[in-house]
């Protein structure tokens, strides 16, 4: 018995171990197409998931120019803006220069037209000056390098006021003078400066007007003596004065 007992043993034995390992093989061949499959997948969500990586690193940079794209349309909005009120605001400095241009020739043309008028009056008032006769003369002297009236000097304007009276249409010649002593543009200026010392007592001591009177310095020229004498030179150093006047009844 104990010798039919062991070979049936060892029959059982192999028989499951038969069947073990055909179970094991058959599981190991359903499975390996499953893990080739769950290789693919993982390996595909990786890729997907480096793509979506990608499309996020995408959208950052899409986000971001966007985003300039805002800050710069908001800047030419701004500078858009500042143009548009620069130039209203050139308009109407323009509006305003053409508005005092415009004022401006208006009064250019009026006042040529005053002055066409001041002008004709005095082109009349000169054609008219032939008929002026002298009606008085007086030479005022001065001491040597003085272009100071002196007390006689005064004097002598004070009477030749007096002779004008009532008149109203006459001018006054002042020319000054020097000797020949010194140099031609010294004796020049000194002859200016002793004109200007008999027309300015004429005038703010008379009131004689001063469009009446017309004046030159002279220098050392036409002199009235001989220079090389004392005498001479006195009556060189001199201021002439002479009234011109329209006789009664002339226009």
């Amino acid at each position: 018995m104990k010798n039919l007992l062991f070979p049936m043993i060892a029959a059982a034995t192999l028989l499951v171990g038969t069947t073990g390992c055909a179970t094991k093989r058959h599981v190991t061949a359903a499975i390996a197409p499953l893990e080739g499959r769950v290789g693919n997948v993982e390996k595909k969500s990786k890729e997907n998931g480096a793509d979506i990586d990608q499309l996020h690193a995408q959208a950052s940079k899409l986000d971001e120019k966007t985003a300039d794209i805002d800050k710069k349309a908001i800047a030419a909005g701004t500078l858009a803006a500042t143009a548009n009120g620069a130039a209203g605001t050139a308009q109407l400095r323009a509006d305003a220069a053409h508005g005092l241009a415009t004022d401006g020739i208006a009064k250019t043309d009026k006042l040529a037209g005053t002055v066409g008028e001041v002008n004709g009056s005095i082109d009349k008032l000169y054609a008219g000056l032939d008929n002026y006769q002298k009606v008085t003369e007086q030479v005022v002297l001065f001491a040597p390098n003085a272009s100071e009236l002196s007390k006689e000097g005064k004097a002598q304007l004070d009477g030749l006021v007096s002779m004008l009276g009532n008149k109203t249409k006459y001018v006054v010649e002042v020319r000054g003078f020097t000797d020949q002593t010194g140099p031609v543009a010294v004796n020049l200026q000194l002859s200016r400066q002793r004109a200007d010392a008999v027309v300015r007592y004429l005038t703010v001591t008379h009131q004689v007007p001063l469009r009446k009177i017309q004046q030159v310095g002279a220098g050392a020229e036409a002199p009235a003596a001989d220079n090389k004498t004392r005498a001479g030179r006195q009556q060189n150093r001199r201021v002439e004065v002479k009234v011109f006047a329209l006789p009664e009844g002339r226009a």
